[in-house]
């Protein structure tokens, strides 16, 4: 017999390593093509707390409408899934909440540390590279 629950687990890490490197590169671009952006807004007197909301509110805001529209549909996937087995459960909020967590967790770090290079390099660079 087959153990699929190792590899089960293998594309489970996997899947989350492909998606935290997708954060990852999604965050520099963002931040890469905002550089000029970001550069007038420092010689103006932004602090690096400013361009780090103006670059973060992009993120926060696609992270909550793409967890309002996938946790109506993964809810009622779940919970249909689960009347099928002979000991019936019930689905809570805590796996959502904690997912929820999770992802803000993983992509505010990604987020901050992309967002901190571009904050603090000098904003010459940024206006010159053109």
């Amino acid at each position: 017999m087959v153990n699929f629950q190792g590899s089960l687990h293998y594309a489970t890490v996997l899947g989350i390593l492909i998606s935290i490197m997708g954060i990852v590169a999604l965050t520099g671009l963002s931040a890469n093509t905002k550089r000029k952006e970001i550069g007038i807004r420092k010689i103006l007197g932004a602090s690096v707390y400013d361009i780090l909301i103006l670059l973060g509110r992009q993120f926060i805001i696609s992270l909550g409408f793409g967890f309002i529209i996938a946790a109506p549909i993964a809810y009622h996937l779940m919970s249909r899934w689960l009347q099928n087995f002979a000991y019936a459960t019930d689905i809570g909020i805590v796996p959502f909440i904690s997912a929820i967590g999770l992802i803000l967790i993983v992509t505010t770090l990604a987020f901050c540390q992309q967002a901190l290079r571009a904050a603090t390099e000098n904003p010459v660079d940024g206006l010159r590279s053109e």
